[in-house]
């Protein structure tokens, strides 16, 4: 089943581009030609878009690979942007699901609820957009219609229902989230209670700030990319100075299996697969932060064996 399931998906994963010696008269020559950034790696594959559903997600039939899931999660892919203004930091996000729904059952899914930390305007959610595609046409959400319910004094959540679903159709999902908590990142859970095709998480790197990554729970393999995008120009190769290249770490998980709930379990979310980012280094020059909670647990052990 494992390699059906395999033929189902698309690989996105990045490849370096062949690097080629040539003269420095020729190099240089091409560089003022071109005026162009240099890419030292490049994304040669496709990319998965929001708002462009390929044909083949009507024509395969996934009730054979998957006979007991409702519905199933195709792609999933979180994006995050550490920006500053003059006065304050702010992870922004863009987050997209794609689905298939497989049964009447699934259809349930279509009901969609974002929590977020509204305690003290610390997260917001923008933007979101969702449509249903059947293979022929789309029916798109009205805006109007998504709900802010409040959890409780720190937690609320954007609600909304995908319109039009059918069994067989295919319907995604786009939001962006405006982080003022910088120290850690929410949890991106590679792993639900149906399978996960495809799950993307990246982040483009500041270069004030660090973040240690952890796979909790890992029952899939992640392929992890470091990419380095050259910003120098050809007016900067005279001089002594470079700017900084754009560095982009990137995560990846295919055909990750469901999480099944077992009793007595309180809390599914902190057994899923997850990666989780906790600040590292901070400031210009970069300084290690000493106050994650495993050197708090240290420091607590040692003063324990000190007593």
């Amino acid at each position: 089943m494992s390699l059906k399931i395999i033929s189902l998906t698309k690989s996105i994963l990045l490849e370096k581009g062949s690097t080629f010696k040539a003269s420095f008269f020729i190099a240089l020559s091409l560089i003022f030609i071109c005026n162009s950034s240099v890419v030292t790696a490049q994304q040669s594959s496709k990319v998965i878009r929001y708002g462009i559903i390929p044909d083949s997600l009507f024509t395969l039939d996934f009730s054979k690979d998957f006979p007991k899931t409702d519905y199933l999660i195709l792609y999933k892919e979180t994006h995050v942007d550490i920006e500053d203004d003059s006065r304050s930091i702010i992870a922004k996000s863009i987050h997209h699901i794609r689905i298939k729904v497989l049964t009447e059952k699934g259809i349930q899914s279509t009901l969609v609820g974002v929590p977020y930390l509204s305690f003290m305007n610390m997260e917001k959610i923008t933007d979101i957009r969702a449509y249903t595609y059947d293979g022929k046409n789309k029916t798109y959400l009205d805006t109007s219609f998504v709900k802010t319910i409040d959890i409780n004094s720190r937690v609320s959540v954007k609600e909304f229902q995908v319109p039009e679903v059918k069994i067989g159709d295919v319907f995604e999902y786009r939001y962006s989230t405006e982080r003022r908590y910088i120290e850690e990142l929410p949890e991106f859970y590679f792993q639900h209670e149906v399978p996960v095709l495809i799950a993307k998480f990246s982040m483009k790197e500041a270069r004030y700030l660090r973040y240690n990554s952890k796979i909790q729970h890992k029952i899939a393999p992640v392929n992890y990319q470091r990419i380095e995008q050259d910003t120098t120009t050809a007016i900067k190769l005279f001089t002594r100075r470079y700017s900084d290249p754009i560095v982009t770490h990137i995560w990846t998980a295919k055909n990750i299996p469901p999480f099944n709930e077992e009793p007595f379990v309180l809390k599914a979310s902190d057994f899923r697969m997850n990666l989780s980012l906790n600040w590292s280094e901070f400031g210009v020059p970069l300084q290690i932060i000493e106050s994650n909670w495993d050197l708090v647990s240290a420091e607590l052990s040692k003063e324990k064996d000190l007593e």
